[in-house]
């Protein structure tokens, strides 16, 4: 057990002190077993004599007791009798440097979107996906194995060889990625994946164009690190590429294989004319292609990356949605001029990836156990997809504005006639009846004035999914909006 000595007067008086504030700051709980008066003189280097009268000083005051044969134990302190620590404020300081200063400006990590709401019995989560039964067993089984084979020292920074060999294979055969195991560097998830993209690309002040909608989280990470964001419009097609700007964008950050939030995918002259603007303007373009892996109707169009003649792609995936979040697995395709400073960027945050779980999922996706995974989710998601689309279109006909997604977890909606706050009240409204929704406005810079939602369908079953919809539908048609309104058919919009 390790106790600090303050240096102030007596050992005795500094091991009770030491003992006592280790009672008040919760290191030695209720019922904890101190050490044997020898032991604790040993490892302190004390004498035994003073270790005995610390504990009796504490036995005194009824703040331990002894057992016959057992030793000494916590008893319920007395408040009373043990020194308290001031309750300091959580921010006492300015920002101690720009990032942090931009970090409180755009982050509050008690307020991130998307989560499950507290309370909700029933919660329109969106970026999860189905459970899959079975993965937890082949998981275990897969991680059993790894274990044996784990090597103790540090794991290579641009992650182990098995992996990136088993996503190089993975991802050139099922999304047209060009690319070698070399040119694969694992990484903790998106978000770490963006982090690393801002090192090694921009300098605060550079101009960086994302998708209006986008995701927030890639968004909140460029602003941490200074990006001057241009925000360039989606429709149907994917970003309108015409609304690029004229001068010199020096990233340009896309999900064209399922636009987050609208679901749209990018068109293949679009995704030519990308590429073109990047090689005019040197820039270069950062490709998350977030839930591609999910294809519930037609087969997907190729890469970005695979059209880049001149390497100015930096590919992003991840294993948070298509295994679980916890894996906090995920990958960068390098462009291969940019291989040595991606991967020095890695290793000074955090030296590696953990190996275990590398080799699991090297091993799991070798073995065709991803394959199988992948087809039996995409087929769940693609039924509670269409059981939501009916049970919107039976509760609320064309009250209801759905954008058409042809993959994916969620599906983004407009409230025809309902403004943002009246959206925020349904938000506050639906937990109090124990539903939990999630508003469209934090994926906008500029959210426009109409009330949008996003459903998520990947965790809830099916019985819950047509629960949680009519209680939805039942909130809107007690809006002043809903009240006595006609329900038609269904209407499908294709942009934002």
């Amino acid at each position: 057990m390790d106790l600090f000595l303050d240096g102030n007067g007596s050992l005795y008086r500094q091991l009770v002190r030491a003992l006592k504030t280790s009672m008040a700051t919760g290191r030695l709980p209720k019922g904890t077993r101190l050490p044997a008066s020898r032991d604790l003189a040993v490892s302190l280097g004390l004498s035994r004599a003073t270790v005995v009268a610390a504990y009796e000083q504490l036995r005194t005051e009824g703040l331990i007791t002894g057992r016959v044969g057992a030793g000494s134990f916590v008893s319920a302190p007395s408040t009373a009798t043990l020194p308290v620590r001031p309750t300091l404020p959580r921010t006492t300081v300015d920002p101690q440097s720009a990032f942090s200063r931009r970090a409180r400006q755009v982050h509050d990590h008690g307020n991130i979107p998307g989560k499950r709401r507290p309370g909700a019995v029933l919660d329109f989560q969106y970026g999860f996906a189905t459970v899959n039964p079975s993965l937890a067993r082949q998981w275990a089984r897969e991680i059993t194995r790894a274990a044996h084979d784990l090597p103790l020292n540090y794991p290579p920074s641009q992650g182990m060889p098995a992996l990136r060999q088993a996503i190089a294979t993975h991802i050139g055969r099922t999304r047209g990625v060009v690319c070698e195991a070399d040119d694969v560097l694992v990484v903790g998830g998106v978000q770490q994946a963006m982090a690393l993209v801002s090192r090694v690309l921009l300098d605060p002040g550079d101009a960086v164009v994302m998708e209006e909608p986008a995701y927030f989280g890639a968004r909140r990470v460029l602003q941490m690190h200074g990006a001057n964001l241009r925000c360039v419009p989606v429709d149907q097609d994917g970003l309108c590429v015409n609304r690029l700007p004229a001068e010199t964008a020096k990233l340009v950050c896309v999900t064209p294989s399922h636009q987050f939030p609208t679901g749209a995918v990018m068109s293949l002259p679009r995704r030519q004319a990308l590429i073109d603007y990047a090689e005019r303007h040197q820039s270069w373009i950062c490709e998350d292609d977030y839930d591609g892996e999910f294809r519930q109707e037609e087969g997907a169009l190729l890469s970005l990356q695979s059209l880049d003649r001149s390497g100015r792609v930096v590919y992003v995936g991840s294993f948070s949605k298509t295994l679980f979040p916890a894996a906090r697995l995920g990958y960068v395709v390098m462009p291969r001029a940019l291989r040595d400073d991606f991967i020095a960027a890695k290793w000074a945050t955090d030296a590696g990836c953990p190996p275990m779980e590398q080799l699991a999922l090297a091993s799991f996706i070798a073995q065709g156990g991803y394959d199988r995974h992948l087809r039996q989710i995409t087929r769940r998601l693609s039924e509670r997809r269409k059981l939501l689309q009916d049970t919107l279109a039976a509760e609320l006909g064309d009250q209801v504005e759905v954008l058409r997604a042809r993959t994916g977890m969620h599906l983004m909606v407009w409230l025809r006639g309902l403004d943002l706050s009246q959206g925020e009240a349904l938000v506050t409204q639906g937990l109090r009846a124990g539903l939990g929704l999630h508003t469209v406005a934090p994926c906008y810079v500029d959210p426009p004035d109409r009330a949008g939602f996003l459903l998520g369908f990947g965790t809830l079953s099916p019985r819950e999914l047509v629960d949680a919809t009519r209680r939805f539908a039942m909130l809107v048609r007690s809006s002043p909006a809903g009240t006595g309104r006609r329900r038609g058919g269904l209407v499908l919009a294709h942009s934002a």
